[in-house]
């Protein structure tokens, strides 16, 4: 399961993450993890929308190359007599 796709109480928090980052000699600023993290969660979002069931493909056919049947029946009723469509 992707960082993601956890609830929210999975998730590990911008300043969390940042003093695990120190703890293992990430020396760089707060502001740089918490940019990083802005772009990555921007590209998962894009990633979600073209990928997965937000997906639309358009089924253009030519003409002939495709065809749509309809089976059912329809009754009327016509000057008072009920007939068959």
């Amino acid at each position: 399961m992707g960082l993601a796709n956890r609830s929210r109480k999975q998730r590990r928090m911008i300043k969390q993450m940042f003093l695990d980052l120190q703890a293992l000699g990430y020396t760089g600023s707060y502001n740089r993890v918490a940019a990083f993290s802005r772009v990555w969660k921007a590209q998962c979002h894009v990633a979600e929308q073209t990928s997965g069931p937000g997906v639309f493909v358009p089924l253009i056919f030519g003409a002939g190359k495709a065809f749509q049947f309809d089976w059912s029946e329809d009754w009327a009723v016509i000057a008072g007599v009920r007939t068959k469509d």
